[in-house]
């Protein structure tokens, strides 16, 4: 007797062990599923916030393509300012012409300009400063040469660039009409006189604006490349600005005159349009 409730107390003494085994196993097996079900989730979610900042970089980066494209044309100085600035860029050469030296040839490029004046026969070298819209600058020199660079164009952004900035609309004219207009424009004039489209309208983001018409940058303006030629003389600027209409949709952003063209200067820049 006492044998069998020996056993029998063996016996439930195992089948509890199991039990225990059992329950441990149960429950480790839970714990693993509840934190591969957790990992999963995160992961997922990793997966997800990854996948949204992806997207958001590449939505940034198509539209700062459209803001930069619009940038870089509307830089430079319209047909409003162009008189404003000649005039400033004919004064500031005065002092130097008192002293003997010429401007043989100078560069404006996006508002910052360089400047090379030559010592004329029988004058005496001598050293002196530029004062360019208010401001004083030193250049280097070499025998007979005075060498200024880096002078900045003192003036306000372009009427466009200042509408872009406040995020104000732009009613272009149809790229049709001013084309039209330009041709009939070279028609009465001189061949050195015409003003030359280098590059006809075009858009380099016009199917990133039609993915994200209502970003604010997106315009759906085109952009074309002109050139022309005039006298290196204030009223000559004057003049050529007052013959164009469409005064705020040209911008000139590079203002150059070589060696080669004399008494000439050669303006470049881009006109605006819309389809």
């Amino acid at each position: 007797m006492k044998n069998n409730l020996i056993f029998w107390k063996m016996k439930l003494i195992r089948n509890d062990s199991r039990k225990n085994v059992i329950v441990f196993l149960i429950g480790f097996l839970l714990i693993i599923i509840c934190v591969a079900g957790v990992g999963i989730y995160l992961k997922k979610a990793n997966d997800e916030q990854q996948a949204a900042e992806v997207e958001r970089l590449k939505i940034k980066r198509t539209q700062d393509s459209i803001t930069t494209f619009y940038v870089n044309a509307f830089t430079g100085i319209d047909l409003n300012q162009l008189p404003g600035v000649m005039r400033e860029i004919e004064h500031s050469r005065l002092p130097f012409n008192m002293v003997g030296y010429t401007e043989s040839e100078y560069t404006c490029i996006n508002k910052s300009c360089r400047f090379i004046y030559e010592l004329s026969d029988s004058f005496v070298f001598s050293v002196i400063d530029k004062k360019f819209f208010n401001v004083s600058y030193e250049g280097s020199f070499s025998e007979n040469t005075l060498n200024f660079e880096n002078l900045m164009i003192n003036s306000d952004n372009s009427l466009l660039h200042k509408k872009m900035n406040k995020g104000e609309q732009i009613d272009a004219i149809k790229c049709s009409n001013l084309l039209n207009y330009i041709y009939g424009y070279n028609s009465v004039m001189d061949k050195s006189d015409r003003v030359k489209v280098v590059k006809l309208p075009y858009s380099t983001v016009e199917s990133a604006e039609k993915q994200y018409p209502s970003y604010r940058d997106s315009y759906s303006l085109l952009i074309g490349e002109f050139e022309v030629q005039i006298p290196d003389i204030y009223s000559e600027a004057y003049f050529f600005a007052e013959k164009i209409p469409y005064k705020d949709f040209f911008i000139v952003q590079n203002i150059e005159k070589p060696v080669k063209t004399e008494t000439d200067i050669i303006l470049k820049g881009v006109f605006v349009c819309k389809k």
